[in-house]
Order: structure tokens, then C-alpha cells, then sequence
């Protein structure tokens, strides 16, 4: 681990760069933009001390989704691929405070997405009104400015997420459920998370009422409920068995801490998912945006009918 020092306007790494290290702000402030440097240069967001960049290169080992300039004098803690263990152990708090970092961005980006969907929603039964046509051409404008984003996640990405067994390893607390057993409610407070060993969970929005909708099915080997566990907020959605022995990995927040000395590499799979699940609804924000684009773009006849064609993302069921 070394401190690296940038002055303002100091570029500490590029969009498209392979990522091979993090970094965590100690002192100063930086921003994060999309086409840096280009005339669709956009201000994604900005972080300060305490705060980490470049994570999701390095669990997944992707190219930069974005460029990260100083702002100011930046300190920040520069973390490669073989220091992430030890970085960790030394101070696992750290670990749980880079998990709720990309639990918000997941949020906030839900959010966007969100909101993007509700104006598409809107385009399908309305006239395109001034009104509506702005707010198309503001998610049009964002499409333009991150199209490239939107390419930035595959299914071969998601098979080198999802390899190897999650039930190797030792584990913590485990569940065994029957087929239609309720494993957590819409709008409770989330204190957990689960890995599903074997079986199927589905994921529900208004579960039990008229409007039930199945948003998801979790599958063996992959995990959901850890927006709950993160951030302690109100179920978004209800979990339920869908076949008999379904078997879960049940994970609280101490809980993360002891996988450091008992399984890493089911911490790393946590990790992974976490970030993988960030650059999935980023992906799916950026295709509504281009739907919202397309959109815009049609004549009074079509527009309703490419709205129509819109599919609304299992990827937004925050739980």
C-alpha cells in the first residue's frame, strides 16, 4: 500500500484504464466524470475523505467505468490486487464501509432508474407534451454522454461472478426452508443477508395482494437482501421459497467480519456481487435513458408504441 499525492486537476486514473488498484481518500476532494476532457464531459459525483474510487475495476477486473480527477490537493491510499487481503485484515471495518459505499450507489442509482422508467411509463398513454419531451431529452442527453456504459457489462461477466461453488468453504448460520415459507416481508427492517445454497427464492412485490408481481428468482450460488443488511432500511420487496429444501447461508453485519479468518473467498464473492450488481442497474439506467432517447426521437405515431416496448428491470428490487 502506498499514499500517493495529486495536485488539482491531476488525473489519478482514466476511463477504459484497466483497474488494477483502488484508492481511499484521506484528505482532499475529487470528482468523478464521464468523457473527461470531451464536449460531453459529465459530473457523475464527488467523493472526499474517507471515500473509495477504482474498487469496482479491481474485484472485477473491468476497465474504468469513469475518469477520477483531484479536485483539490488529493491524499489518498493507493491499494493493489495484492494488498487487498492484507488491507482488509488490518482493519476489516474498512470492508463493511466499502460495502455500504456501493450499497448507495445501487440505491441512488435505482432511483435514477426509477425515474427514467416513470417517464417512459408516462410516454406510452400520453401526447408528447413539452413537459414530457423535456424531461425525454434530459435522459436522452445522459444516454449521449454514457452510451459506451452501457456495454460495460456481459454475460461472461457474470459466469466469472457466479464461479465455484457458494456451500464450499465453511459457513456461518443456515436455513432450511419449505416451499412457500416467507424468508422476509416488504417493509420490514432488513438485518441480513443470504446466499442460497440450493433451491430457489422468488423475490415479490406486493406479495399476497392482487397486484403480486415476481420480479426475480434467486438462484443456487448467487445472494440477495444485502441492501437490508447494509443500510437497515425496510425490506423493498418480499423473499419467498419456491421449492422444498431451499437451503440459505445467513449473513448479519458482525457476520462479515468473520469471514476474513473462516472463508475469504465467500467475503470476495460478496464483494463481487455487490459490484456487479452496481454496474447491472447502471446498465439497465443507461438502456432506459437510450429508450428515452429513441423515444424523443420518434414521430407523434411511434412514440407511443416505442415506449411500449420498454421492460421494466429485475435489477431495481433493492431489497
Amino acid at each position: 500500500m502506498a499514499e500517493r499525492h495529486y495536485k488539482q486537476g491531476e488525473i489519478i486514473f482514466r476511463e477504459k484504464e484497466m483497474g488494477d488498484s483502488f484508492f481511499c481518500i484521506t484528505d482532499g476532494q475529487v470528482g468523478v466524470y464521464s468523457s473527461y476532457g470531451t464536449e460531453d464531459e459529465e459530473k457523475l459525483s464527488e467523493l472526499g475523505a474517507g471515500d473509495y474510487v477504482g474498487e469496482m475495476g479491481l474485484i472485477e477486473l473491468y476497465p474504468r467505468s469513469a475518469t477520477v480527477v483531484a479536485l483539490s490537493d488529493v491524499t489518498a491510499e493507493e491499494v493493489t490486487g495484492d494488498e487487498v487481503d492484507g488491507y482488509f485484515k488490518e482493519a476489516p471495518d474498512k470492508v463493511l464501509k466499502m460495502m455500504k459505499q456501493l450499497s448507495s450507489r445501487i440505491r441512488k442509482t435505482t432511483e435514477e432508474y426509477k425515474e427514467v422508467s416513470a417517464v417512459i411509463k408516462e410516454a406510452q398513454t400520453s401526447d408528447k407534451k413539452e413537459s414530457l419531451l423535456d424531461k425525454l431529452r434530459n435522459f436522452a442527453r445522459i444516454y449521449r454522454i454514457r452510451k459506451e456504459e452501457a456495454d460495460g457489462l456481459s454475460a461472461e461477466n457474470k459466469r466469472e461472478i457466479m464461479k465455484g461453488s457458494h456451500s464450499e468453504g465453511d459457513t456461518l448460520q443456515t436455513d432450511s426452508y419449505d416451499k412457500g415459507t416467507l424468508i422476509f416481508k416488504e417493509g420490514e427492517k432488513g438485518t441480513c443477508m443470504y446466499d442460497v445454497h440450493s433451491g430457489k427464492v422468488g423475490i415479490f412485490s406486493g406479495y399476497g395482494t392482487p397486484e403480486q408481481h415476481l420480479i426475480a428468482e434467486i438462484l443456487p450460488n448467487e445472494f440477495f437482501g444485502e441492501m437490508g443488511m447494509i443500510e437497515k432500511l425496510p425490506r423493498s420487496a418480499t423473499a419467498v421459497a419456491l421449492e422444498y429444501d431451499t437451503f440459505v447461508e445467513v449473513f448479519y453485519e458482525e457476520d462479515i467480519l468473520k469471514l476474513f479468518d473462516i472463508n475469504p473467498m465467500k467475503l470476495q464473492m460478496i464483494l463481487q456481487h455487490f459490484s456487479y450488481r452496481l454496474r447491472r442497474i447502471t446498465k439497465d439506467y443507461l438502456e432506459a435513458c437510450k429508450m428515452a432517447y429513441e423515444i424523443s426521437e420518434a414521430g407523434e405515431g411511434g412514440a407511443s408504441a416505442k415506449a411500449g416496448e420498454f421492460k421494466a428491470s429485475s435489477a431495481a428490487a433493492s431489497m
